[in-house]
């Protein structure tokens, strides 16, 4: 069967004029005949030390039932195993006859999972014609089996399935049951078309014959033989009641042990990008923030509590007044509450910017780039940030200090979006909240790959 079906790909290449090439032609420089294009549409499932158990699997499978087929027909008889291969189930049934000599079997206990063994035409009649005691040459009429064939070949499809049910039996309980037999392969429709199924294609020769047996597998029903050698299983030990508790306190125990980054930032508020192009340094941000407002704490960059800032020591710290609960679209609340941050130059005076310097015209309306400086950005001041285990984080309340790992009168830091935009010191402008720039970082710091 593997022989017959061409994959997509190779379809394509036929229609291409991508076959074969001419005997002595030479392949491209740098062509290997182990390098083909991976199939995303019908990835590979098996891994070769898989594949080698599959095969030594079926192997078994078609001895057993050679020596039953012998000693029941009363004549030799060959069963070779050509390959075992993956294929979705459209391809499996493209590759029948019509008509089919289709067997097939429920799995127990596997959510409607079904096997199914084709004799094929050739190999069909000659056990009708072998078990009825000819010994004779068969023909092959182009016709499906009557239903007193059926009977009689079902006596070789029952012993097909005792068979499978031995060379699985150590990774899963097929537990096979006769459920029905189609001559029509489209009328299988056993799994979905583009379900992947395990198909073993055995070769079957005696006097006055040469046919093929199929065997379509589901993978779902081998999923845990298939995953064996490449997933770690875990497994919940039993135990007492005890037992489980101490292994839960334990497990607990090593949790709360774990630590966490805590970062402490002001509200967030929004930025102009022309306004974001005019910070250099000696610049000042207008937060648009009054200056008592309160601090947001930070716990693996989700909000969870509220504070006012202060020091301990040398170091900066927080305490913290109130818990809060993550809000979506924070940025756009914070917008509406606070308004736009603007930028004073040196002198304290708000500064203005000629587009033209940028490459526009000089008037916004006429520029290309004057409806992008409309563009807000959000923005927050980052006063510091330390690590604490996850224990100390539970035991945060109305009250509770933080000392963080930064100095007092160390820069602070200005982030936009998600980078870290610029340092600056934290100043107050009448009832506002600010931050004078001291440097700006450049793209390489931000961790990108400087441009050409």
């Amino acid at each position: 069967m593997a022989t017959e079906t061409l994959s997509q790909q190779q379809i394509d290449a036929l229609f291409k004029g991508g076959g074969p090439r001419p005997s002595g032609e030479d392949a491209p420089a740098g062509a290997s005949s182990d390098v083909r294009i991976y199939d995303f549409h019908r990835p590979n499932l098996i891994s070769k030390d898989r594949l080698r158990a599959l095969e030594a699997k079926y192997g078994l499978l078609c001895k057993a039932l050679e020596s039953w087929l012998t000693a029941r027909l009363r004549g030799a008889i060959e069963l070779r195993l050509l390959g075992v291969e993956q294929f979705s189930f459209g391809e499996f049934t493209l590759s029948l006859p019509n008509p089919t000599s289709s067997f097939v079997f429920s799995v127990a206990e596997s959510a409607g999972h079904q096997i199914v063994v084709d004799f094929g035409r050739s190999f069909s009649f000659f056990l009708v014609n072998r078990l009825l005691g000819s010994n004779e040459g068969t023909e092959v009429p182009d016709r499906s089996l009557t239903v007193l064939e059926r009977l009689v070949i079902r006596i070789a499809a029952d012993q097909v399935a005792t068979q499978l049910n031995e060379i699985w039996k150590s990774h899963v309980d097929l537990d096979l049951t006769f459920n029905r037999f189609e001559s029509v392969p489209e009328l299988l429709r056993t799994a979905n078309k583009e379900d992947p199924v395990l198909v073993a294609n055995i070769e079957v020769r005696a006097n006055h014959l040469e046919g093929t047996m199929l065997l379509c597998v589901p993978f779902g029903v081998i999923e845990k033989f298939l995953t064996a050698s490449g997933t770690q299983r875990v497994s919940v030990g039993r135990g007492t009641p005890r037992d489980r508790q101490t292994d839960r306190a334990a497990i607990e125990s090593l949790v709360r042990r774990v630590t966490v980054d805590v970062a402490v930032r002001t509200p967030g508020f929004a930025i102009g990008l022309g306004d974001l192009a005019r910070l250099v340094p000696g610049a000042t941000l207008r937060t648009g923030l009054a200056s008592s407002v309160g601090l947001t704490v930070r716990v693996e960059g989700t909000p969870r509590f509220m504070g006012q800032p202060g020091r301990s020591g040398r170091s900066l710290a927080i305490r913290i007044t109130d818990t809060c609960e993550p809000v979506e679209n924070g940025h756009e609340e914070n917008r509406r509450r606070t308004g736009m941050a603007t930028v004073m130059d040196a002198n304290g005076k708000e500064s203005e910017m000629n587009l033209s310097e940028l490459g526009g015209t000089g008037e916004a309306t006429a520029s290309p780039l004057g409806s992008l400086f409309q563009v807000t950005l959000p923005i927050t001041i980052e006063l510091g940030r330390t690590r604490m285990s996850v224990q100390d984080v539970l035991e945060l309340g109305r009250g509770s200090v933080i000392t963080l790992e930064r100095l007092v009168g160390e820069p602070v830091d200005v982030i936009v979006g998600d980078r870290h935009f610029a340092d600056g010191e934290v100043v107050v402008i009448g009832e506002q909240f600010g931050v004078r720039i001291t440097r700006i970082h450049s793209p390489q710091q931000n961790g990108e790959a400087a441009q050409p």
